[in-house]
């Protein structure tokens, strides 16, 4: 799977018709506080991060793993509040989401949290969008649902033409800056509603990496499976948060405000099994609250830069997800819908500089058919990894990934 990564949520703005507006960015929106239902949320977001890495992880054993669990979190919010009966408990189940008279304002006000502050160095936006048929009449609740919470304006298209496809696509690329130039090469004419989430973040890091001393290295790419390959390695050392024990390492690399982080958890050969095994929200934190200022005196970091794109559908479905792939979206339009794919496609590129990283989501949505301490401590990050990048505050994780092969 060269070149591959997961899917996620879809961008789009620019010189077309205004199809979505961002829901924050780092020079527009005011600092905001975290509260209990920013960290509510957070933790729900992660908790479906860590289900969903376990499920891919199935399906792709041996491959660089990619995702924004912010990005489908967000677009599935979207749907849940279009959600009835079954589907409504599953969505619960599967996202974390609650029923309360809050739930779609307190949504509104996390995603605006993790798009909130100023600076210079970092950019990160997110954006929605609602996608219609021209004969599909959507319950009003509905559309000024979206319309209020996520910012998103309702479009009507053909999805049978191929200028939609060129719209939509138009619409990736501007809002992923590029990263994403294509998400669809073709629609069904048979689609009612495309729902679209994307993120674009990139920062800078706290003690970016000298150029100077990138140097090439061997990674072991699959512990014992193969021939170890030739990598470029960034080097430095200095004061980092860090913690061990004889599996594992974790090592933070804040970005420049602090505001965001990548966290790196480098098992010990043989051990990534072991380290995928006991992944959860609740141990990734008690992992992370263990870290302490400490001086590294090498930390090797691979550069790397891949794409995926997943069947996150096929994904959710072994997730338990099956009304939703049935019906049970009753508050968007009458009549019986079912959701007939949902695509998914994430970017990363890691450097001496910073992180660059985007991910979309589209839902498609279609009428029923008959479908179905410091003593020469290092840090040498030449085996495989896994990667989460979070927000600090609220330790909400925005992308989550694997390294198997940095030059994959």
């Amino acid at each position: 799977m060269k070149g591959n990564l997961l899917t996620l949520f879809s961008l789009l703005i620019g010189s077309l018709p205004i199809f979505a507006q961002n829901t924050g960015g780092s020079k527009s929106s005011p600092p905001a506080q975290v509260n209990e239902s920013i960290k509510a949320l957070a933790s729900a977001n992660n908790q479906f991060a860590d289900k969903f890495y376990q499920k891919l992880l199935k399906s792709s054993p041996k491959d660089n793993l990619f995702f924004s669990p912010l990005s489908l979190h967000t677009a599935f919010m979207m749907l849940y509040s279009g959600s009835t009966d079954a589907t409504q408990t599953e969505l619960q189940n599967l996202f974390g989401f609650k029923s309360n008279n809050t739930y779609l304002p307190d949504y509104q006000q996390f995603n605006r949290f993790i798009t909130s502050g100023r600076s210079d160095n970092r950019e990160i936006a997110m954006a929605n969008s609602i996608w219609l048929s021209r004969d599909f009449a959507v319950k009003t609740d509905y559309l000024q649902n979206l319309q209020k919470y996520f910012q998103s304006t309702p479009t009507t298209v053909d999805f049978g033409q191929a200028a939609t496809v060129r719209q939509i696509n138009d619409w990736v690329s501007e809002n992923t800056k590029g990263k994403i130039p294509q998400l669809v090469s073709q629609l069904s004419p048979d689609m009612q509603m495309a729902l679209l989430n994307a993120i674009y973040f990139k920062d800078t890091w706290k003690n970016e990496f000298n150029p100077g001393q990138t140097h090439d290295e061997y990674f072991k790419v699959s512990e014992g499976e193969g021939e170890p390959e030739i990598v470029k390695f960034m080097q430095q050392k200095g004061e980092f948060r860090y913690w061990e024990n004889p599996q594992l390492q974790i090592l933070e690399m804040p970005y420049k405000d602090e505001k965001f982080s990548m966290v790196v958890l480098l098992p010990s050969s043989g051990e990534m099994k072991n380290l995928e095994s006991q992944l959860s929200d609740n141990q990734l934190n008690t992992w992370i609250s263990q870290l302490t200022p400490q001086l590294i005196d090498a930390v090797k970091i691979p550069r790397f830069k891949f794409e995926t794109d997943i069947p996150a559908k096929d994904i959710l479905i072994a997730m338990g997800a099956r009304s939703m792939f049935l019906g049970g979206l009753g508050k968007i339009a009458d009549g019986k819908l079912l959701i007939s794919e949902v695509k998914h496609k994430a970017v990363i590129e890691v450097s001496e500089k910073g992180t660059e990283a985007a991910a979309v989501t589209m839902i498609s949505v279609e009428r029923s058919m008959h479908k179905i301490e410091h003593f020469n401590k290092t840090f040498v990050a030449d085996r495989p990894f896994i990667f989460l990048i979070r927000e600090n505050k609220s330790n909400a994780i925005l992308f989550m990934g694997k390294v198997m092969n940095p030059n994959q």
